[in-house]
């Protein structure tokens, strides 16, 4: 018994995605946090919490650096 059989071709393209500046400086081994490292994130303060401590402030205080 002769059965056809059917050949097709499958074509793939494998596309990676760009190293950028910043996944260059990172150990492979730290890549996984590689959003704490953002310049972009880094520009902006984190949220605010129901567990922040407020910090109280004197009027005409001079800061310390």
């Amino acid at each position: 018994m002769d059965q056809p059989h059917v050949t097709k071709s499958v074509n793939s393209i494998a596309i990676e995605s760009p190293v950028t500046d910043t996944q260059a400086e990172i150990p492979c081994e730290k890549q996984v946090f590689q959003d704490v490292f953002s310049k972009q994130l880094a520009t902006r303060l984190p949220p605010h919490w129901p567990w922040d401590c407020m910090i109280d402030l004197l009027p005409g205080a001079i800061l310390p650096r």
